[in-house]
C-alpha cells in the first residue's frame, strides 16, 4: 500500500492578489496537522501568489487505498498491442460504459458495456445507424448517447435498453433537419441533452437544452439571453445542469426555474460538468491572458460558487469531471498552457473537504499504472479511470475503495499506539480521520474504538 502525499500545495492562479489560504481559528481541515510553510512566487509574470504547504495525513472521506482492476482492452484494428476503449460512465452496479472507433469505418464509434469478466458486450446498432457513442448508463439497464445516421438525418440523441433491445430516438425540434444528443440519464429513467431549434442560417443551430421522461416526453429549456443551451447532467430528483454555448455561464434548471452558478472574477468562461442530489454542481472556469490559459475547478454547493485549490504551480490548471453525494469530486490537473506550445499531460485528482489529492498516491501496492484522467465515479466511490503502464501501454481501470480497518486512523493496516497518538493529536476536532465513529468530534469514544480494535 502506498502512502499518502507528504503535503498538499494550495495556490490560486486566477487572482492577481496574494492569496492567504490559512484556516479560520479553531478549525481543522480533515487530516491536516498544524505544520505550515508559506512561499511567495511569480508565475509567468501573470500573478503574484502564495503557496501554503500543509503536512497531511489521510483525508477522512477517502479510503486507505484503491484496488485496481483492468478493464479488458480491444484487439487493435491494425495489429500490434490491444487498445483500450474510452470510458464515459460507471453505474452503481459497477458496470462501465465505453466506446471505440470502428475498424471498418474509423469515423464512427461503437459502444460497449463491461460488467466484469474477459470481454465487454457490444451494443448492437439497428439498420441505418452508422455509429453510436454512449455517454451514460443507469442501474436499470438504459444507455444514452448520440447516434449517427446517413443522409440528411445526421446526429440523433438515443436511449437504448440493454434488457429489451429497444431504441428510443429523441428528435430535434424540426425533423428531419437538425441534430439532437442525450448526455445523461438517472435511475428514474429521466434523461437530458440538447436538440436543435433550427434557423434560416443553419438547421442545427441554435440549440436548446431539454429534459425527457417517458410520461412527458421532451421539455425544452430554450435559449438564455439569446445563447444556445445544452444539458450536461441530471440529478436523481431531475435537476438539470445546463451550460451555455459560446459564452460564460452555468445554470441549474429545476421546478423553480433557473439558478445561475455565478462567475469567478476575471474568468473568460464557466460551465458545469456534473450534478448530484440536492443540486450540488461541479465544473470548470477558464482564464486567458495574452500568453497563457488555464482552468480552475469549481464547486457550486448550497448556491455558493467556490474555486477549488490546485495541487501547486506544476499542476496549475484543473477541471472537474464528476461528483457523488458524499462530496468526493473527481477531475484532473495539468501544467498551465502556453499559446503555441503543446499542452502537458494530465494527472487524475480527487478533491475531498476542499483539498486536492493525487489519485496515484492512493493506489494499492503493485498497481502498474499512472492515472491521467478519471471521467466518472458512482455512489459507492468506485472510479473509472484512464492511465498508462510503465511499459507505455494505455489502459482503462476500475478503482474500488479499500475500506479503512476499524480503529486504523493512519491507514497502516495496524491498530496500535500510532493510532492512539493520532486521536490524541486531533482531540476535540470536528473534522478529522480520528473521528472514527463519525459523531462530529474526536473524543474518548474514538479512543475506545482504537483500543477495542487493537491489533498491536
Amino acid at each position: 500500500m502506498k502512502s499518502r502525499p507528504a503535503s498538499h500545495l494550495l495556490w490560486s492562479p486566477y487572482s492577481g492578489n496574494l492569496v492567504d489560504r490559512t484556516r479560520p481559528a479553531n478549525s481543522k481541515t480533515r487530516g491536516v496537522v498544524a505544520a505550515k510553510t508559506t512561499v511567495s512566487a511569480t508565475l509567468h509574470g501573470m500573478a503574484r501568489l502564495v503557496v501554503v504547504a500543509w503536512s497531511s495525513a489521510a483525508l477522512g472521506q477517502l479510503p486507505c487505498s484503491y484496488e485496481v482492476t483492468n478493464v479488458p482492452p480491444f484487439s487493435s484494428c491494425f495489429g500490434g498491442n490491444p487498445v483500450p476503449g474510452t470510458p464515459t460512465a460507471i453505474n452503481n452496479l459497477g458496470h462501465v460504459l465505453l466506446f471505440r472507433s470502428q475498424c471498418a469505418e474509423p469515423g464512427y464509434n461503437d459502444t460497449y458495456v463491461w460488467t466484469g469478466g474477459a470481454t465487454a458486450t457490444l451494443i448492437p446498432r439497428p439498420p441505418g445507424m452508422l455509429g453510436f457513442t454512449g455517454s451514460d448508463l443507469n442501474d436499470n439497464g438504459l444507455v444514452c448517447g448520440e447516434a449517427w445516421y446517413g443522409g440528411a438525418v445526421g446526429l440523433r440523441g438515443v436511449i437504448y435498453s440493454t434488457n429489451s433491445g429497444e431504441w428510443t430516438v429523441l428528435l430535434p425540434l424540426n425533423p428531419p433537419l437538425g441534430w439532437s444528443s442525450v448526455s445523461a440519464i438517472n435511475n428514474n429513467n429521466e434523461a437530458c441533452g440538447y436538440r436543435s431549434i433550427g434557423s434560416a442560417q443553419a438547421a442545427n443551430q441554435p440549440r436548446t437544452a431539454f429534459r425527457w421522461t417517458v410520461e412527458d416526453g421532451i421539455t425544452d429549456l430554450g435559449l438564455i439571453d439569446g445563447f444556445s443551451t445544452s444539458a450536461v447532467d441530471i440529478s436523481p430528483e431531475g435537476l438539470v445542469a445546463v451550460g451555455l454555448e459560446g459564452t460564460p455561464g452555468g445554470y441549474r434548471w429545476g421546478p423553480n426555474g433557473l439558478t445561475s452558478m455565478g462567475t469567478l472574477s476575471g474568468a473568460n468562461g464557466l460551465g458545469p460538468s456534473a450534478i448530484v442530489a440536492g443540486g450540488r454542481m461541479v465544473g470548470g472556469s477558464l482564464f486567458i491572458t495574452k500568453t497563457h490559459f488555464w482552468g480552475v475547478a469549481v464547486d457550486f454547493n448550497d448556491n455558493v460558487l467556490t474555486a477549488l485549490p490546485t495541487p501547486g504551480p506544476d499542476l496549475g490548471s484543473c477541471t472537474t469531471r464528476d461528483v457523488n453525494s458524499s462530496g468526493v469530486i473527481l477531475g484532473h490537473c495539468q501544467m498551465i498552457s502556453q499559446f503555441g506550445m503543446p499542452p502537458g499531460p494530465t494527472t487524475a485528482f480527487v478533491w475531498v473537504d476542499g483539498l486536492p489529492v493525487n489519485l496515484n498516491t492512493l493506489l494499492a501496492a503493485g498497481a502498474n499504472v499512472n492515472l491521467r484522467s478519471a471521467p466518472a465515479l458512482n455512489e459507492s466511490g468506485v472510479i473509472i479511470a484512464q492511465g498508462r503502464t510503465s511499459q507505455g501501454q494505455n489502459v482503462v481501470v476500475v478503482l474500488t475503495p479499500r475500506p479503512r480497518q476499524a480503529g486504523d486512523v493512519n491507514c497502516d493496516e495496524i491498530v496500535n499506539q500510532l493510532d492512539i497518538f493520532a486521536v490524541i493529536e486531533d482531540w476535540g476536532d470536528s473534522v478529522s480521520p480520528a473521528d472514527i465513529n463519525d459523531d462530529g468530534i474526536v473524543n474518548v469514544n474514538d479512543l475506545l474504538q482504537v483500543i477495542t480494535n487493537w491489533t498491536g
